[in-house]
């Protein structure tokens, strides 16, 4: 819990989004309570519903944060190279993020729920799609690399730990970049021959 009280609409609404964020990623969705929330932003819980109605808008809230935060460091890249690693890296900075997502998956919850078409995956395809890659192409290459990703964020330390690796998780994570781009030209390559 945040020692000072947030004060004014745009600081509480951004201690909301933090607390949220946070306990979605530790105890999923589902398990969070609206008090909870509140308790950890240090606001009333009736301010949470002023600000987002429910608990399932803001978890609307924070998803479109993320997707948004993802297509801007896709969109930012001017080749697929460089959207891998700046998508890797970003996810490898929000785990609470990544969390949640696989609490959702694990919730058996619809994937219309909490699956935005316009973010991530499409936008990466979007990008794949411009090297002269087929459309179709595009979107499965992307759904493996946006799998991947996702995956190695949420594993990354188990498989560490388990393989008594001695690389540090940087060292780790600069070789998933490597490997998942090598994957990329391998099916971009495949993608354009056939």
């Amino acid at each position: 819990m945040t020692e000072d009280k947030p004060f004014g609409r745009d600081a509480t609404t951004a201690a909301l989004l933090d607390a949220a964020d946070t306990l979605f990623g530790e105890k999923g969705p589902s398990a969070v309570t609206v008090r909870e929330i509140s308790a950890r932003a240090n606001v009333n819980h009736a301010l949470l519903h002023r600000h987002f109605g429910t608990k399932e808008a803001l978890l609307d809230a924070i998803i479109d944060k993320h997707m948004n935060a993802s297509k801007a460091v896709i969109e930012e890249a001017a080749e697929p190279d460089l959207a891998i690693r700046n998508l890797l890296r970003y996810l490898v900075s929000q785990p609470a993020f990544t969390r949640t997502f696989a609490h959702l998956i694990l919730d058996q919850r619809p994937l219309s729920d909490f699956v935005r078409k316009n973010g991530g995956t499409a936008d990466l395809a979007a990008l794949l799609h411009r090297t002269g890659i087929d459309e179709a192409e595009t979107r499965a290459i992307a759904a493996v690399v946006i799998s991947f990703s996702l995956g190695w964020t949420l594993f990354r330390d188990l498989a560490r730990y388990a393989a008594s690796c001695d690389d540090g998780t940087e060292q780790l994570d600069e070789r998933a970049i490597a490997m998942l781009t090598d994957l990329l030209h391998r099916a971009m390559a495949g993608a354009k021959a056939g």
